[in-house]
């Protein structure tokens, strides 16, 4: 039996240190868990679950977790596994050891090993616009799949789209963007099922 603290958003390190300090002090071999964000979420929160991955990593290290666990939980209605590989990536890269701070670089360094040559830099374009598309909705609505379902028509609803309506246009138009790309990427041929 090992036990396994989670935790999947990322949050300041004394808190990680809280969590695994009982395992630490008590000698108790330990695994620490993070999860891609394609829950909640239309399109994964990248830039919320790689720093948490980064942060829980490194404090597990510190407090002398033994692995550690990269999850994906599909029972919810919009959890995407497809959009969800790149994040998946990091989390298992991150537990060999991989350092890097920088999401954008990861990305280009995942492109260049997941994507063919001729595909690659429309991937990269794809996903960099998408990353960015779902942190300005993510500000306006919080947990995006939620949002859908709201009226459009209520004050609640309205208020936010009137008062953020610039965030929400730059991020239709980084979306439209993405779509581009992939199309682009679509017309070679190559790997269509995940570029679809």
């Amino acid at each position: 039996f090992v036990p396994v603290p989670w935790h999947y958003t990322p949050t300041d390190t004394a808190r990680y240190s809280r969590y695994f300090s009982p395992f630490k002090k008590r000698k108790i071999p330990f695994f620490v868990q993070s999860a891609t964000l394609n829950y909640f979420y239309l399109y994964p929160a990248y830039s919320l679950s790689l720093e948490n991955h980064r942060r829980l990593f490194g404090e597990g290290l510190k407090s002398g977790a033994n692995g550690f666990i990269m999850s994906g939980w599909t029972d919810d209605t919009q959890a995407l596994m497809r959009s969800s590989q790149a994040d998946m990536a990091f989390g298992g890269a991150i537990s060999w050891n991989y350092s890097n701070t920088s999401d954008t670089v990861f990305f280009q360094e995942y492109s260049t090993v997941a994507c063919s040559p001729r595909t690659q830099s429309y991937w990269l374009e794809a996903q960099l616009s998408l990353v960015e598309a779902e942190h300005l909705t993510r500000e306006v609505f919080g947990m995006t799949n939620e949002a859908i379902w709201k009226n459009p028509f209520s004050e609640q609803v309205q208020s936010k789209y009137l008062d953020k309506r610039d965030k929400l246009r730059h991020a239709r138009y980084l979306v439209e963007s993405a779509q581009t790309q992939l199309r682009e990427a679509l017309k070679l041929g190559e790997d269509t099922i995940t570029l679809q």
